[in-house]
């Protein structure tokens, strides 16, 4: 397993093209109609302190089997988020495909 550190502000910017996290969420394999405002609502009652304190990993997908089909059409990621006021640590896992 490989890690990255992602920088907390610009991980949750909704706004930002290539935002990663927010295409997870708004644009899944199977169709919702989530929007922007959604996104914030959940973001703020998982992370009701901000993001200041939060300890972000993004991890390769390499290392387990469940992330395999997902690389064929949508793709997959693995991301770790650690809330240090609320001593909260939350795990993003998606692999889908068609």
């Amino acid at each position: 397993m490989k890690a990255t550190k992602i920088d907390s502000q610009s991980f949750f910017e909704a706004s930002k093209k290539d935002n990663s996290y927010y295409y997870l969420f708004s644009q899944p394999p199977h169709e919702n109609n989530y929007g922007v405002n959604d996104f914030n609502k959940i973001n703020s009652i998982l992370f009701p302190n901000g993001f200041d304190n939060l300890e972000i990993y993004e991890w390769s997908t390499d290392w387990s089997n469940y992330f395999d089909e997902g690389l064929e059409w949508w793709g997959a990621r693995c991301v770790s988020i650690y809330d240090i006021k609320l001593n909260r640590f939350i795990v993003i896992g998606a692999s889908s495909t068609d």
